[in-house]
């Protein structure tokens, strides 16, 4: 797995980690809890969603420049 990879692993684990201890250290109502719980998850998967948008932008400007270079390792023979 690439780093890109452990990144996400790690990511997703600590998120799971922090929404657990959340949960079971709150002095909050159940609905104030799911609420809380709504907002942090809607969070994660936007900043995953704007994370995969950066590095596409990165990777397709990478691809259009080996392209413009001429660069045969992109071509499957």
């Amino acid at each position: 797995m690439g780093s890109f990879g452990k990144f996400v692993g790690g990511l997703l684990f600590g998120a799971v980690v922090g929404a657990g201890v959340i949960v079971f250290t709150t002095p909050k109502t159940g609905d104030e809890t799911r609420s809380n719980l709504a907002l942090l998850w809607d969070g994660a998967v936007n900043s995953g969603k704007q994370a995969a948008k950066e590095r596409e932008a990165e990777l397709w400007a990478e691809f259009n420049t080996r392209v413009a270079e001429g660069d045969t390792t992109l071509v499957k023979v």
